[in-house]
């Protein structure tokens, strides 16, 4: 037997690093030539494709009923406690702050109950309009307790959505007296009470 001695061909560095760039650049272009032959398929079988993934028998998602707005009970109890702080804050405003606070207790005890949840948010509106009226007033002397009543009926109308502008307007001063005047020839007696 005759060993035959084959010998290999030299190849310089130059000659490696031009096979390696022609091999990277044929890459590119088989990667080039598939993005074309796979628009040139959907380009001419797009309709079927698309008829598979959108038939006609698909259902349209329904969209969910709008979750109605309910007034909590416990928000409530936190602007029962700001009321009753700014109610001895304001011994003079007694009368309209009372009738404030029932207005709200009416809508607490509304809010507990599941089937009048609607009339619940009707009617903390209104508390909070009134509220918020004697709460922006410019006569009334803002203080600590105030601002965190005013605080609280700003949150709660944000959470309820309810628009709380109020264009304060003067009102005018009505004197009804049913005092007779005096009469002309005046016999007057000032310490008598009419």
């Amino acid at each position: 037997m005759t060993d035959e001695k084959k010998e290999f061909a030299f190849k310089h560095r130059e000659d490696v690093i031009d096979t390696l760039r022609l091999r990277a650049g044929e890459r590119r272009l088989l990667g080039f030539l598939l993005v074309i032959l796979l628009l040139t398929v959907v380009y001419e079988n797009g309709t079927v494709i698309f008829e598979h993934f959108c038939s006609g028998n698909f259902e349209i998602a329904a969209l969910g009923e709008r979750k109605k707005t309910v007034v909590k009970p416990e928000s409530l109890k936190k602007l029962i406690k700001s009321l009753d702080l700014v109610a001895v804050d304001y011994p003079q405003f007694h009368a309209r702050l009372s009738r404030e606070k029932a207005i709200v207790n009416e809508a607490f005890q509304l809010a507990a109950a599941e089937e009048t949840a609607d009339n619940a948010l009707v009617t903390t509106g209104s508390a909070l309009a009134g509220l918020y009226e004697f709460v922006s007033h410019p006569v009334v002397v803002r203080n600590k307790n105030l601002e965190a009543l005013d605080k609280e009926i700003k949150q709660l109308a944000k959470a309820l959505k309810i628009s709380l502008y109020h264009e304060f307007e003067l009102r005018p001063l009505n004197f009804k007296t049913n005092i007779p005047i005096a009469e002309a020839d005046g016999q007057r007696n000032l310490f008598e009470f009419k």
